[in-house]
């Protein structure tokens, strides 16, 4: 008896999950079926606009892509019809200083937001983070404002390829673009639209209670896995950190813990080393003066020894991967740097890592962005950086590919 209740429920569960995507599917297409009109009918936005912000899965990966064929085609100007579609791509793992194609860095999609007055800046910073909007958003918005035929299958490909090479292959199918232009025109695409309340936004869902794997039976449980993108899961981790929003729209912007190191410096006068250098006695004694401080920090985003003491972007400290912050920090501090800054940066704003939970039917989801065990890298990224891992026997590789197997890296 108890046997058969326990079937029925766990039918019930897959109904209730089945019909949870299928009405989330129908409320992703009517999102990008007004952000389209918004763009193409020149900033007229229908009111009031109702959004939904729940993301899940369609198209899966089950290994990292490292030996696709790579098609590309010039195609026509702006007004035209595309006639060559990007599929799929091999990963460029070479390291090329500032070498894009395109033109186009991270250093020019902050001075595009930076040039905004600041509460523009803050309404655009809040839809990207309530709405789990990514740059590729922005651009394929800007560019269909700007007359651009932007395809799905054009648009989806930038989550299969690191941003660089995006850019190029955009710029291969669509002629040539100014990226600089196409993010102000998003920027002021997403301006018209409102900015979510607590009511209809997904980051206000998101409950500090961590995902339990051993709870979950992939073979019998139909679950509804909720994404939270890499720019909302960062927002999260910074509220908790106390970081503020400014900070992580700003690439000149410097991690709080490096202003730990500098307030010690002029309370105890001691020894300045040379930044840029991790120095264990210096993290030990700032660990000490600011104990309370950092004792009440999540496990997962306690800075390391590095983080401490030598200077570096703020959005780092907000990823729960500590070795994957140092490696990071380290390389960009090297002499010469081994990864390029800019580069790396794109390929974030990418989603090239993000966040994960769990939501089964209409309940709400189940997600800790502070906790590391959720995240995960996609297949391009893991590939591209590599050197900034602990191999493909690490924690980042089986984090990630355990949502692999989950069927969690999808195009939304």
């Amino acid at each position: 008896m108890a046997h058969g209740s326990s079937s029925e429920t766990s039918q019930q569960r897959r109904r209730q999950n089945a019909l949870a995507q299928r009405n989330y599917r129908a409320r992703q297409k009517e999102r990008r079926r007004i952000l389209e009109h918004v763009a193409l009918a020149g900033l007229i936005l229908p009111s009031p606009l109702e959004v939904s912000c729940t993301n899940n899965s369609e198209e899966t990966y089950s290994q990292p892509p490292s030996q696709r064929n790579h098609h590309r085609g010039r195609a026509a100007r702006p007004t035209q019809r595309v006639r060559n579609a990007v599929s799929s791509a091999k990963v460029d793992t070479s390291f090329h200083p500032l070498d894009f194609a395109s033109g186009f860095t991270a250093s020019d999609f902050f001075s595009c937001i930076g040039s905004y007055p600041e509460r523009e800046r803050h309404n655009f910073f809040m839809l990207m983070t309530k709405e789990l909007f990514g740059v590729r958003d922005i651009i394929k918005y800007g560019l269909i404002y700007l007359g651009y035929p932007v395809t799905s299958s054009l648009y989806n490909s930038a989550m299969r390829l690191p941003m660089s090479q995006w850019l190029e292959d955009v710029q291969q199918s669509l002629g040539d673009v100014d990226f600089t232009a196409a993010v102000k025109a998003g920027i002021s695409v997403f301006g018209k639209l409102n900015v979510p309340s607590a009511h209809n936004s997904r980051i206000h869902e998101i409950v500090a209670s961590p995902i339990c794997r051993d709870r979950v039976d992939v073979a019998t449980d139909c679950i509804l896995l909720s994404r939270i993108s890499f720019v909302s899961a960062v927002f999260m981790n910074a509220r908790h950190l106390g970081i503020p929003w400014r900070d992580l729209i700003s690439f000149e912007s410097e991690s709080p813990f490096c202003r730990l190191r500098k307030q010690l410096i002029l309370r105890d006068s001691f020894e300045n080393d040379a930044p840029g250098v991790e120095n264990t006695g210096q993290a030990a004694r700032i660990r000490l003066a600011f104990w309370d401080y950092l004792r009440g920090i999540q496990s997962d985003l306690a800075p390391t020894d590095v983080q401490l003491t030598v200077p570096h972007h703020p959005t780092l400290d907000t990823i729960p991967w500590p070795g994957f912050r140092s490696k990071v920090i380290a390389a960009v501090h090297s002499d010469p740097p081994s990864i390029d800054r800019e580069d790396f940066c794109l390929d974030l704003l990418n989603d090239g890592l993000r966040c994960w939970g769990f939501a089964n039917g209409d309940s709400l989801p189940s997600a800790a962005p502070w906790d590391a065990r959720n995240w995960e890298a996609a297949p391009w990224f893991l590939e591209k950086w590599e050197h900034l891992t602990d191999g493909r026997d690490g924690e980042e590789w089986k984090t990630s590919a355990w949502w692999w197997s989950m069927c969690a890296r999808t195009n939304v």
